[in-house]
């Protein structure tokens, strides 16, 4: 028997106790809780009902005192203009900018914990006995220094006392008020006609939380729903259980309702894979791997304690599952798109200004108009411009290039974007905000939303541009003087905060979600991926704050030890009732600076069940990220910013499959190559190489059917290109060696043998058309770009190749690639698509065959290679479970290309390992 999920016990208890819910006022720790605790009453409920208050704890507290919640970015001017008035300071926004938050927050747990000020003399003290060898060697650093904290516990009183004159508070402030007035609670009551409050499954409470329930248990006003279990609650090394021993004992709470669960019946799959694409891509494959129906679906979770899983997840979910509910939102930096802003605030913040004109740095200007997102807003098919810019660059010798030379060669008269991009006037901050506003208006006016990705593209440019406009707004209102400098400081400051919110059914189909949301939720499988330290339980290190572990033990203010506790409370409460939890951890701990061994969640797991009676089955396994195509070379190479920025390059001016087929076969020669731009010695040859005589036969076969393109071929036609033959070898030797040198020793065998090659082959074609067979050729050597968009990474890559010959044979279009090597049937078929890493002539067959689709609205054909030093000379085609591509076949390879340029720029994939 499965457990009761605990917000199904919790509606079901008080629709037993109470007879008038309406009367309730119900707490939960988060509103998540709430639409899931909305939709049990919808479905319990068959007629209409007043229900309860329902509310979160933070909403709870602002609803009883009627106040606003301040945002960051308000409560940091409020702050600065007291900075500005307590330490005479007005023109260091910028330095302010930067440790305003970490001061904020501490300000925010000072509330929190019901801190006396006290503690702001215990800062000053500890600083001074910290910085006393300073002193002895700069006076003048530690008179500013110590100034600063002598001069916090003003700020603060002035700060709050501000605040809550404008009844627009923080949340800390917020509770501290209530905390110290609990009376409003009870007054509040009695306004909304509610008699008695529910809090349900807190955990990680606050002193200010702690003391206002104190107040409310001597009053009789409330009652608690515990969401914890059995086993935490018993096992005192147990941290989840860390909180609930704590209420228990100081409430009066009695434990002998509490469930077993965790004990129960379920399977836990502990699987390492490498980096964040290999934990997405395995994901796809478990979801793949069962049959969900609908209701399944709905009780299934995807856990994600890394938000920069959330476009791999997307892109790995198997296509069978259509709902999904994603309810963690995206950080607006983390989106693609905001790359182009930063490119366009560091090309005016390196920029230099001389004589009244502005120069650019060329490598700013580089970064920006190869951004492929401004790329194709612009819809630059033609280059031309960037070529002679670069030529410019590079014989001139130039580091910076003046605006209006700028403006010339990027032809800013035919893109109007390039004419308030590069306009001089944009240094100046008001400028700047006005040419960011233009260009969303015009990237807005392009953009389409097609798909869901396209639809975050413009939330997320809407979001800008209001944040720019309230920027605006802002410096009019304080009167304030800033450069580009602090406007970027303060974009930054927004983007870090602000979130992209996805639509979906609230409470249907697959949940993906943070860990913090899942909290009073129950799931019949959960998926948990990154589930590392520094993760899961969060990294320690980004807890910034200017007071020192020891103030904070000595004034009860929270701590990692704590914090700990907490995420140990969400992530076993996560997985006590499913019958089926994965855990997944990235396992290639030296795949950068970044990456942490495997959570100690996972390995308390192991011990403690070892050590216990019960049903638990644990698996423990590693797999290998089947999209890893790299090569051991001896060498790690970590991408850095120049080798991302590279990759975006190869990206916008379009990636072949040769360049594909380099990365898999050799990925430190495709660093050395693409990325460094080493390229071999390019000496003329004193024998031919195969890749040469390869290019000479093509030549020479362009050259001879040329004049037949768009007709079906004769026999006589084909006569006629064999008496020529021996005529057009020589002439496409000679484009690429003088007569002398290709009239000696092995060349003179070499010339001989592709005269035999492409003899073969022309026979083999007239035998063809003879046998009735009806050839007709669409396009020779010709040149094909496309655009395929990968949702991974939210922009479009282009691809691009030349291909041979495209014909018909029979009606049917083939896809013709020329090879002058020996062919065998193997190279070109495939079980499976993630196989093409190892057979480079699928690949290019393939690739070929997608970008000729795209260009032609062709659904169906043959791709293949006719193999000129085969006896036969037979054209071979690809075969993946058919010998015909068709649309299905198209849409795998996509996907796995998507995955594979999803890897490339996964800053935690070497690109050599």
């Amino acid at each position: 028997m499965k457990p009761q999920h605990f917000l199904q016990y919790v509606y079901s208890d008080i629709e037993r106790k109470y007879s008038d819910i309406s009367r309730l006022a119900v707490i939960f720790p988060n509103r998540r809780s709430i639409t899931y605790f909305n939709n049990i009453i919808s479905k319990q409920t068959s007629k209409p009902i007043f229900g309860p208050y329902l509310s979160s704890v933070d909403d709870f507290v602002f609803d009883v005192l009627g106040f606003n919640k301040i945002d960051s970015l308000a409560l940091f001017f409020e702050f600065y203009e007291e900075y500005k008035d307590v330490q005479n300071d007005e023109h260091n926004i910028e330095n302010c900018l930067k440790w305003a938050d970490t001061l904020l927050k501490d300000f925010e747990d000072i509330d929190k914990y019901l801190v006396d000020k006290n503690i702001f003399q215990s800062l000053l003290d500890f600083k001074k006995i910290d910085n006393w060898d300073l002193e002895l060697k700069n006076k003048f650093l530690t008179n500013d220094y110590i100034s600063f904290f002598e001069n916090i516990e003003k700020l603060y009183t002035k700060l709050t006392s501000k605040l809550i004159k404008k009844k627009t508070v923080y949340s800390g402030l917020a509770q501290r008020i209530l905390a110290e007035e609990p009376v409003l609670v009870k007054q509040w009551l009695k306004k909304q006609n509610l008699d008695n409050i529910l809090f349900v499954g807190l955990a990680g409470m606050t002193y200010a939380e702690e003391h206002l329930i104190d107040y409310l248990k001597q009053e009789d006003l409330c009652q608690f729903y515990w969401n914890t279990d059995k086993y935490f609650f018993e096992n005192k090394n147990q941290e989840a259980g860390f909180f609930a021993r704590k209420y228990f004992k100081k409430w009066n709470q009695k434990s002998t309702e509490l469930k077993n669960d965790f004990l129960g019946k379920k399977n836990i799959n502990i699987i390492g894979a490498d980096n964040l694409v290999g934990q997405a891509k395995l994901l796809g494959d478990l979801l793949e791997k069962t049959n969900f129906n609908e209701g399944q679906i709905t009780k299934t979770a995807v856990v994600l304690s890394d938000e920069n899983l959330l476009f791999p997840v997307l892109e790995s979910i198997p296509k069978e599952i259509k709902d999904i509910n994603v309810t963690l939102g995206m950080p607006l930096l983390s989106l693609p798109i905001i790359s182009l802003f930063e490119s366009l605030f560091s090309l005016y913040t390196n920029s230099i200004r001389k004589n009244n004109e502005v120069f650019f740095y060329y490598k700013n200007i580089f970064s920006l108009i190869e951004n492929p997102h401004l790329n194709e807003i612009l819809n630059i098919e033609d280059n031309t411009h960037l070529k002679n810019l670069e030529s410019l660059i590079k014989k001139e010798k130039l580091n910076y290039v003046r605006s209006d030379d700028l403006l010339d060669i990027v032809n800013s008269k035919e893109n109007i974007v390039f004419s308030y991009i590069f306009n001089s006037r944009n240094t100046e901050v008001d400028s700047f905000i006005e040419m960011i506003i233009l260009l969303i208006d015009n990237i807005n006016s392009r953009v389409e939303k097609k798909n869901e990705f396209e639809k975050i593209q413009r939330d997320c440019l809407n979001l800008v541009k209001e944040n720019f406009i309230l920027l605006r707004r802002i410096s009019i209102e304080y009167n304030s003087s800033w450069n580009l400098n602090v406007l970027l400081l303060l974009f930054k400051k927004m983007i870090q905060t602000q979130k992209i919110n996805f639509e979906g059914e609230p409470v249907r189909g697959l949940q993906i979600m943070g860990l913090l949301e899942t909290r009073n939720l129950d799931f019949d499988q959960v998926y948990v991926l990154s589930v590392n330290e520094e993760k899961i339980p969060a990294n320690k290190s980004k807890q910034l704050s200017f007071l020192p572990f020891e103030l904070k033990k000595q004034y009860g203010i929270i701590t990692f030890v704590e914090s700990d506790a907490i995420y140990a409370n969400h992530f076993f409460n996560l997985i006590k009732k499913p019958t089926q939890s994965y855990l997944l951890y990235d396992k290639d701990l030296n795949s950068d600076l970044k990456s942490f061994e495997r959570s100690r969640f996972i390995e308390q797991i192991l011990y403690e069940v070892s050590e216990l009676e019960s049903e638990i089955t644990i698996s423990e396994k590693n797999v290998s990220n089947k999209f890893n195509f790299q090569k051991s070379e001896n060498k790690k190479i970590i991408k850095d910013s120049f080798i991302l920025d590279s990759i975006n390059k190869i990206f916008f001016y379009g990636i072949s499959p040769s360049t594909l087929n380099l990365y898999f076969y050799d990925s430190y020669k495709f660093y050395l190559e693409k990325i460094l731009k080493v390229e071999e010695d390019n000496d003329l040859e004193a024998v031919m190489r195969s890749d040469t005589i390869g290019n000479i036969m093509h030549d020479v076969l362009e050259s001879l059917y040329k004049p037949h393109i768009n007709k079906v071929l004769t026999k006589e036609d084909i006569d006629g290109i064999l008496i020529k033959l021996a005529d057009q070898i020589k002439v496409s030797l000679i484009k690429e060696y003088k007569i002398g040198a290709i009239d000696k020793g092995k060349n003179v065998l070499i010339y001989s043998a592709i005269q035999n090659m492409l003899a073969r082959f022309l026979k083999n074609e007239r035998d063809q058309i003879l046998s009735g067979n009806k050839i007709k050729i669409l396009s020779l050597e010709a040149e094909y770009k496309s655009k395929l968009y990968v949702e991974g990474l939210n922009q479009n890559i282009i691809l691009k190749g030349k291909i041979d010959r495209v014909d018909t044979y029979n009606g049917m279009t083939r896809i013709i690639d020329y090879k002058s090597g020996n062919m065998q049937n193997y190279d070109l078929h495939l079980n499976d698509m993630v196989q093409i890493k190892e057979k480079p002539k699928s690949l290019q067959v393939l690739f070929y065959a997608l970008i000729y689709s795209m260009n032609n609205k062709l659904s169906e054909m043959q791709s293949g290679i006719i193999p000129l030093k085969n006896s036969s000379s037979n054209f071979m085609n690809l075969n993946y479970n058919t010998d015909i591509i068709n649309q299905s076949t198209l849409n795998d390879f996509s996907k796995t290309l998507s995955n594979i340029f999803c890897e490339l720029l996964d800053p935690d994939v070497p690109l050599v390992d």
